[in-house]
């Protein structure tokens, strides 16, 4: 789902996704299913006074507990998103939850189906925040 050139202002959660691989008996007969099936893609989207959505949860103690193979995973699910909620307050969240395979020596990794390909450079309507 491609979702783009909105404004997210004011919202306790701009996108929310269920885990999309919740369920399914057929994917429950295999090992390490990840969490997400389906994916959205958030293009020139404004999230309020910063632009960007902060995690639903705080990302900032993985980075430096993965393993050296899987930091470009780590960068790459962290899409634009800063890596504390925090950063940007707490309204206007992007979905994470939380990804491990034993049997594939994957540790436990913070997952989004959110990708933020671009934000614009300001609201695409006046932005109370903003004033």
């Amino acid at each position: 789902m491609l979702i783009s050139n909105s404004d997210f202002v004011y919202n306790k959660e701009a996108i929310y996704v269920a885990e999309t691989a919740n369920n399914s008996p057929e994917l429950a007969a295999l090992s390490c299913v990840p969490p997400y099936l389906s994916f959205v893609i958030s293009e020139d989207n404004w999230y309020g006074k910063t632009g960007y959505p902060p995690p639903n949860i705080n990302l900032s103690g993985f980075s430096s507990v993965l393993p050296e193979e899987y930091a470009p995973l780590f960068s790459a699910a962290l899409s634009l998103a800063s890596t504390t909620a925090a950063s940007y307050g707490k309204d206007n969240t992007i979905p994470w939850t939380f990804y491990e395979c034993a049997a594939l020596k994957i540790p436990s990794i913070p997952v989004t189906p959110v990708e933020v390909a671009s934000v614009p450079f300001g609201p695409w309507f006046p932005d109370p925040e903003m004033e």
